[in-house]
């Protein structure tokens, strides 16, 4: 998927509020988070809003983002994690969230070790 692609999904499921946008209210913890922990502008405003928001959980799949999550004692999950979630809960067969590994090993950026893991998880296996 391109970036292009991604914001017009995330667009498209603000709009039907799947997703709830919102803001910021001071730019300090943010910028400490940024600037202590080497974050990008979207992990960092997303470990922010957990912070001050009091997040009853973080979805996050940036390595840094998951190492800052443990060092702050966030609890986080990854789209990894949801799937295989989505999966022991019978939400998604076997095939779709097979389906759905693969998608994540193609466009994210994960390794090979995380998704053979993962993949034996959904295949029983594990």
């Amino acid at each position: 998927m391109t970036r292009t692609t991604h914001s017009s999904l995330r667009s498209t499921a603000i709009k039907a509020r799947k997703i709830a946008v919102r803001a910021l209210r001071s730019g300090s913890v943010y910028q400490k988070l940024q600037r202590d922990l080497g974050l990008g502008r979207g992990e960092a405003e997303t470990l922010a809003l957990a912070l001050t928001q009091k997040a009853v959980i973080v979805a996050i799949d940036d390595r840094r983002g998951i190492q800052a999550c443990k060092l702050l004692k966030l609890p986080f999950t990854t789209a990894i994690d949801i799937v295989i979630r989505m999966q022991q809960k019978q939400i998604l067969t076997k095939e779709q969230a097979l389906a759905k590994l693969q998608v994540l090993a193609r466009y994210g950026r994960y390794s090979d070790e995380i998704i053979k893991r993962a993949r034996g998880v959904l295949e029983g296996k594990q």
